[in-house]
């Protein structure tokens, strides 16, 4: 109940010290609730880490946010479909991915998923952890409403990598799908500034999974033919 327009007839000094106890009266909540989502979203952070890392693709997608399920349905669908022309202009993140698993999946394999079983497949499949088991902490947390970020690093958080993450249901969620897109660019130069192809690195994503031999024009044309 709002009990401000009732005291109007009170004099200036008495709204000034109702609203002065409202104001403290808030101020621990809003805190303690800040407190709260802050704690929560790194456990989020340092679960997804740990389940990554030992492989429990089914478990560490309940953790992922809406944006980073949508970017793997598009990953799955351009894999399947995605013309030469298509997958060509995507980021190069995306794009070697497609072709990656192109070379390790079939399909039928592929058609049989749903973009969060195909999500926590390559999270089964190892293709998502980090070389080690060492947890990378977050520096900061700044929340806005039902939207966060957590930074890495102790520098300027405008210049350090973060990460995003969402509300949704009441639970917080991580969305690593924003930080593919973010770095895109900067690997695009790094490549063309080195002289680096596509078949190189994919070369390379491939190995730690399949030696069979890499066919990149095969690569390039989708799984399933258009009719």
């Amino acid at each position: 109940m709002n009990l401000l327009p009732a005291l109007k007839k009170f004099r200036p000094a008495m709204l000034v010290l109702v609203a002065g106890l409202a104001v403290s009266a808030g101020a621990a909540p809003v805190a303690a609730d800040a407190a709260k989502d802050k704690a929560a979203i790194l456990s989020v952070w340092n679960r997804y880490q740990d389940l990554i890392v030992i492989r429990k693709g089914t478990e560490a997608v309940k953790l992922l946010a809406a944006p980073t399920i949508k970017y793997y349905a598009n990953v799955r669908q351009a894999i399947l479909t995605g013309t030469r022309k298509e997958v060509a202009s995507k980021g190069i993140l995306t794009r070697l991915t497609i072709y990656m698993l192109r070379h390790l999946m079939t399909a039928p394999q592929l058609t049989a998923m749903t973009p969060r079983t195909f999500l926590a497949w390559t999270i089964d499949q190892g293709m998502t952890a980090a070389s080690g088991k060492r947890r990378v902490p977050l520096s900061k947390i700044t929340i806005d409403k039902d939207r966060a970020t957590g930074h890495i690093g102790k520098g300027d958080p405008a210049t350090t990598p973060s990460f995003q993450f969402f509300r949704e249901s009441g639970a917080w969620k991580l969305d690593y799908a924003q930080i593919v897109k973010k770095f895109e660019p900067l690997m695009e130069a790094r490549m063309k500034k080195g002289g680096i192809t596509d078949e190189q690195v994919v070369k390379i994503m491939v190995k730690r999974f399949s030696r069979k031999p890499i066919n990149m024009e095969k690569l390039r044309e989708p799984l399933v033919k258009a009719k």
